[in-house]
């Protein structure tokens, strides 16, 4: 059966003459096939550049693309690091897995090779948008393979997938679990929905305690000033300190990111990042690092200094910073990212649950972790299901 899928996969494969290679670089591949694939993107072909350039500590990126002669028709990126089985474990779990790093050394740390990147929303499958949908479901059989392939060449044993969005899980979950990857809960990506015409709309629809509180907390808005950055050369050191101290407080520890990022980051992508500066008095209390499209507004990072931030409720005012930055553009989604879940369904936020996708090559370890897995995924905050399309694309 699995053998006869196989060459179904291959014949439809074949007969779009078409071949899959690995790259080391995004500058490996036609900026335009690229783009075709991934029209619409928020997070597109200069920030995976600039991920890719910023030398994040402990890992390596790359490519794998589907081409017709040297034109792009399917892509997806991949990174490469040594994986702690304990990044996404919660509670008792956690605590366990963190005694046995004493008794085993190493022991929790294991090579990956994964689709998708530390530094996007979640892992985008890009098809050029001439293919049909069958195509695309064929092009991506063949990249897993390649991708198994070239996991297996250079001694990897664990392939994960990086936050799969759900819209993407009903499209493709059954292909990858034919090929025996395991789900896992992931964390949910939290956005509004831009269908309002003004602030006031929008407070409108929050229940009336969130009303008052946010009208309280705003009332320290004209404390604060706020000045967008060109440039970060000025403003570097202070942001790399509050970014510190902002992952010091975080739940969750996957990557570091360096100086460079941020400012490979906003060179690169020009008016598409938009750094914004808060201020009191002359004193740098916060930023927020912003990627925008004609349709999205994507918030990457917020930073901030904990208690002149706290005091003048400075994410509350970055917030509806945010919304009217939405407003003034007209764009139609608010992605504000994987993190302050409680904060964030107060001031109306919808919840998209993203998936890991994982396979050991070895059968027993692939066994005990599909036997883990149920520990290791995360629970995401109850709310009303919703229909509505968050994605970054």
């Amino acid at each position: 059966m699995q053998n006869e899928r196989a060459r179904s996969s291959q014949s439809t494969f074949d007969a779009i003459n078409a071949s899959c290679r690995f790259v080391h670089s995004i500058d490996e591949l036609d900026r335009a096939s690229w783009e075709r694939c991934y029209a619409g993107c928020v997070e597109g072909y200069d920030y995976y550049r600039a991920i890719e350039k910023a030398g994040i500590d402990g890992f390596s990126f790359g490519w794998f693309a589907v081409e017709q002669g040297c034109t792009v028709v399917a892509a997806a990126p991949v990174f490469f690091t040594k994986y702690d089985l304990a990044t996404t474990a919660q509670g008792t779990v956690a605590a366990v897995l963190s005694a046995l790093r004493h008794w085993i050394p190493g022991g929790l740390r294991l090579r990956l090779s994964c689709l998708g990147s530390p530094e996007t929303e979640t892992c985008d499958f890009g098809f050029d948008q001439d293919f049909s949908a069958e195509q695309c479901n064929s092009l991506l059989e063949v990249m897993l393979n390649a991708w198994s392939e070239h996991a297996a060449k250079h001694g990897i044993s664990l392939l994960g997938i990086k936050d799969i969005s759900q819209v993407d899980y009903d499209r493709y979950g059954g292909i990858l679990l034919r090929h025996r990857y395991t789900p896992v809960a992931s964390l949910p990506t939290a956005y509004v929905a831009v269908d309002f015409d003004s602030t006031e709309e929008y407070l409108s629809r929050l229940s009336h305690a969130t009303r008052k509180d946010m009208r309280r907390k705003l009332r320290r808005r004209n404390e604060v000033r706020v000045e967008f950055a060109d440039r970060l050369d000025d403003v570097l050191v202070e942001l790399m300190e509050m970014y510190s101290e902002t992952r010091a407080r975080s739940d969750w520890q996957f990557e570091t990111l360096s100086g460079d990022y941020f400012e490979n980051l906003k060179a690169g992508l020009g008016d598409a990042a938009l750094v914004v500066l808060y201020y009191s008095g002359r004193q740098l209390i916060g930023a927020n690092l912003l990627l925008v499209n004609e349709d999205t507004l994507l918030d990457k990072f917020f930073v901030m200094r904990s208690d002149p931030g706290r005091d003048l409720n400075l994410y509350f005012i970055s917030w509806f910073t945010n919304i009217d930055l939405c407003l003034q553009r007209g764009l139609r989604f608010y992605l504000s990212g994987q993190a302050a879940y409680e904060a964030k369904l107060r001031l109306g936020c919808k919840l998209q649950r993203n998936w890991l996708f994982f396979r050991h090559s070895n059968i027993a370890v692939n066994w005990f972790l599909r036997l883990a897995a149920p520990l290791l995924a995360v629970e995401p905050p109850l709310e009303r299901k919703d229909a509505d399309r968050p994605t970054a694309r």
